[in-house]
């Protein structure tokens, strides 16, 4: 959320209830560690994210309305529309990515939609070192930015 616009029309709060409502919603699921927990957690996270930026990106005209002063106006729907489209495009790039590289995405869903930093996810999820995650970020970074440029 930290990357998000200010006053965008989905908040932290409601994105985390948002993401817990969905994980209880599925009473199949046993959660077999930590890592398996969080790691649903991003995913849901990352749904409900995707999701908002498709309803938003479908409204175009008079969706998610602020106030703002007839010179902002064009720099604002210009900034909204181009965060829809690139979320958009990353859930796609990262699609592809979890199908070659699950580890990779795992890293990703953690980091950028679960909003660990990298030090915690080897730690605390996955159990290995930093430069093992480090590395496994950055080779994700490359991947996915190499995807998202070859789409434009």
């Amino acid at each position: 959320m930290r990357r998000e616009q200010p006053g965008n029309s989905i908040q932290a709060t409601m994105l985390v209830d948002d993401a817990y409502c969905k994980l209880l919603r599925n009473p199949n699921i046993r959660w077999e560690n930590r890592r398996h927990f969080y790691c649903f957690a991003a995913r849901a996270m990352r749904q409900i994210l995707v999701s908002h930026a498709r309803e938003q990106h479908a409204q175009r005209r008079g969706g998610g309305e602020r106030v703002a002063s007839l010179d902002q106006v064009a720099d604002v729907v210009d900034s909204r529309l181009k965060d829809e489209v690139e979320l958009l495009a990353l859930d796609e790039a990262l699609t592809k990515l979890a199908a070659i590289y699950p580890d990779l995405a795992e890293i990703v869903e953690l980091h950028h939609f679960g909003g660990w930093d990298l030090k915690q996810i080897a730690q605390d999820v996955l159990d290995v070192s930093y430069a093992t995650v480090k590395r496994r970020w950055d080779l994700a970074k490359t991947w996915l930015y190499r995807e998202l440029r070859a789409e434009k």
